[in-house]
């Protein structure tokens, strides 16, 4: 992510008597450096999070893990007996 540097702003009118502009202008500053790390933690979450199909792929993949597990689980023990290896 770029930050883009921009030429201040004019002054407000009258407020440099009253030292609002130098307020103000160290709040901008604040927020532009909070924003700036908000942005880089949004794009961490972005580059890291799970989709659904994400979600959706893991989901199918276990179910048949499971029930290749199942079939497996079943049908092994007769085919043993059927080659008398049990």
């Amino acid at each position: 992510m770029t930050h883009e540097t921009r030429e201040p702003p004019p002054p407000i009118a009258g407020a440099a008597e009253s030292g609002d502009a130098a307020r103000m202008e160290a709040g901008v500053e604040k927020l532009e450096d909070r924003l700036a790390a908000i942005e880089l933690d949004l794009g961490i979450l972005k580059a890291t999070s799970t989709t659904k199909s994400d979600l959706a792929e893991a989901k199918t993949t276990i179910i048949l893990w499971v029930v290749s597990a199942v079939i497996l689980a079943q049908i092994l023990p007769g085919l043993l007996k059927k080659f008398g290896l049990m």
